[in-house]
């Protein structure tokens, strides 16, 4: 279960491409290999068209934009549970305007399938009915943070922190069962033998 929810995710970004300097209108289609994207400086979140599906998880997301004029969204930034029912997105570095980096949700391997990626197309096609947007088809959605790789190591960190805290509870629990075996089960003391007369 750990290895599923953390270390294969983090093997999984290893054997992706990494882009650079990626102007937000390139199509996505020539990027579905990206593990990781660093965006040209002008890349933005634009705030004021994001949208979110609501499915027991909150799903959220936001077009990522540049300086030019936008016909289709090719990358939306995104993230679970980090949006308010306002629409407020403010997942991962959101708020940080230093960030430009991009670690892609992977739909490959270990990620097929995931029920977010599912969740996130859900709320695009509500943003592009709420805001008239055009979504390509092939668009990605990123995590949107500072650094990439750090993220990335996100995942390797939280398995050997399970592993490292688990292991811990484990110890813990031995030694109070061990220590309560081993003084409660003494046989009573010796009673002094009868004198023999």
């Amino acid at each position: 279960m750990n290895y599923e929810r953390g270390m294969s995710k983090y093997y999984a970004y290893e054997g992706q491409r990494e882009y650079v300097n990626v102007v937000p209108n390139e199509l996505a289609l020539s990027h579905l290999d990206a593990g990781k994207i660093t965006f040209s400086s002008d890349a933005h979140l634009d705030f004021q068209h994001s949208a979110t599906f609501r499915d027991g998880d909150i799903y959220c997301i936001v077009p990522i934009v540049g300086n030019a004029a936008v016909t289709q969204i090719q990358y939306w930034a995104a993230g679970t549970n980090c949006c308010e029912h306002n629409r407020n997105f403010t997942c991962d570095d959101a708020a940080n305007s230093k960030a430009r980096e991009g670690l892609v949700y992977l739909d490959v391997g270990v990620f097929a399938n995931d029920a977010d990626v599912v969740g996130f197309r859900k709320a695009v096609k509500e943003a592009t009915a709420a805001f008239g947007l055009k979504s390509s088809n092939d668009a990605l959605f990123v995590r949107w943070v500072v650094n990439s790789d750090e993220a990335q190591r996100g995942y390797w960190n939280s398995s050997v922190g399970f592993i490292v805290g688990s292991t811990l509870i484990y110890l813990v629990i031995s030694l109070v069962i061990g220590a309560t075996i081993h003084f409660g089960s003494r046989p009573p003391k010796n009673k002094q033998p009868p004198k023999n007369y």
